[in-house]
This record gives C-alpha cells, structure tokens and sequence, in this order.
C-alpha cells in the first residue's frame, strides 16, 4: 500500500492526471530520441566498416594496376 500513496502524493488521487500525461509524453519523447540515436549511430558504425573496406580494395585494385607495369611485355 506505501506504493499506491507514494503514487497518489506525486499525481493526486485521479487516475492519469496532467502530470501523469506529461511525464510518460516526456518518457516517449526520450525514449524515440534515444532510438533515434541508438539507429543514427549503427548507420554510421556500419558505414566506418564499409568505407575501411573499400579502402582497402582501392589499395588493392592500385597494387595490381601498377603490377601492370612490370610485365616483361614478351
């Protein structure tokens, strides 16, 4: 029972008061924002691994090409 008066101390005795509203709207502003970074920061964590590896096959396509010089031409 000290839960349901620690409830009704903080938003009074109706059921889904103003400040209940607003709180949990707060909560769900946070909660898309912090879902919204969590997506933002996997796009950019795959794109790192994306462009590491197209570096490295632009390293690898230059080394062949200039392997193409040094063809004995016979």
């Amino acid at each position: 029972m000290a839960d349901f008066e620690d409830m009704t101390g903080i938003f009074g005795t109706e059921y889904a008061s103003e400040k209940e509203n607003v709180l949990e709207g707060e909560v769900d502003d946070l909660i898309e924002w912090q879902q919204r970074v969590a997506l933002a920061m996997f796009k950019w964590t795959n794109a790192r691994a994306l462009l590491v590896h197209a570096n490295t096959q632009m390293a690898f396509g230059i080394t062949r090409w200039q392997e193409l010089k040094h063809i004995d031409k016979t």
